[in-house]
């Protein structure tokens, strides 16, 4: 007699009934207890149903006690955590450079620490700013955050990092330099002459 495919069986293509049983043979068992018996009820029991997911790009997670749906998030949305659930968000926004090259001030430098209004460029909140300044002859500039105490300027020709430096009138200097809330610094010369300032780019 030919063997018959499971696959031909009649009996198969029936949708199974919640009593009908599936027999394994659990070979860590002894002889007699070997065969055992599984329920399409059971497997229903422990099984995650597939019409859980009603969207394409669903997906499932663990609620507080059983697997549920997930709904696709919008375009753009990234996959987070709210509260200890898994959550669609859109993505928070991060740093931007603006590219500036605006003029900030042509005038007569101070000899003391003055306040200068950046606020039209760049907006009245804390950014840190990239400028450029030029100046009539040589001269020893500092900047600094408006309102900040800490002294940044001394003459000397050495280099202080970003905030002061000897700048000469056949080149450009560049300085970074953080403004307050309201988008403003402060800043000193030693010699009162004209200087030309821009806001070459900015980070907020």
């Amino acid at each position: 007699m030919a063997d018959t495919k499971l696959s031909a069986l009649a009996e198969l293509a029936a949708t199974p009934a919640v009593d009908d049983e599936v027999y394994i043979r659990d070979v860590s068992e002894a002889a007699v207890d070997e065969s055992k018996r599984i329920t399409t009820a059971n497997l229903l029991a422990t099984a995650i149903k597939k019409t859980i997911l009603t969207t394409q790009g669903d997906i499932i997670i663990r609620g507080a006690a059983v697997p549920e749906r997930l709904g696709i998030g919008s375009a753009g949305d990234v996959l987070t955590v709210v509260a200890g659930v898994p959550a669609w968000a859109a993505v928070a926004a991060g740093a931007t450079l603006t590219i500036a090259d605006t003029e900030v001030f042509n005038g007569t430098s101070p000899t003391s620490w003055t306040g200068l209004d950046l606020s039209g460029t760049v907006g009245a909140q804390v950014t840190l700013v990239i400028l450029k300044i030029i100046t009539a002859s040589t001269a020893y500039v500092a900047f600094r955050k408006n309102g900040d105490t800490d002294e940044f300027y001394y003459e000397t020709t050495t280099a202080a990092g970003c905030a002061r430096g000897s700048v000469r009138s056949t080149a450009h200097c560049v300085f970074l330099v953080l403004t307050d809330s309201a988008g403003k610094i402060e800043w000193i010369t030693d010699t009162a002459e004209t200087d030309v300032i821009d806001v070459m780019a900015y980070i907020k």
